[in-house]
């Protein structure tokens, strides 16, 4: 039970990290008479999603193996 809840708060916080920009770039928007902060929070949203993915799966952020010389030599 705490794996599974510890999945749907890693799933609900990247759905929030890609909705929210965009939200709070609409009431930006609307407070201020603009109409980029929307398109901000639509590309700066997904990008903050995909990042927490990799993140979270390990392909980014995970310390390298060091290299072994004997393995890499060729003969």
């Amino acid at each position: 039970m705490a794996i599974a809840a510890h999945w749907a708060s890693q799933i609900t916080g990247m759905a929030f990290e890609v909705i929210l920009p965009v939200v709070i770039g609409r009431w930006l928007d609307q407070r201020w008479g603009t109409s980029v902060w929307t398109m901000v929070g639509a590309v700066l949203g997904p990008v903050l999603g995909f990042w927490h993915l990799l993140t979270l799966t390990g392909v980014v952020g995970r310390p390298r193996k060091p290299e072994n010389d004997n393995e890499n030599r060729r003969i």
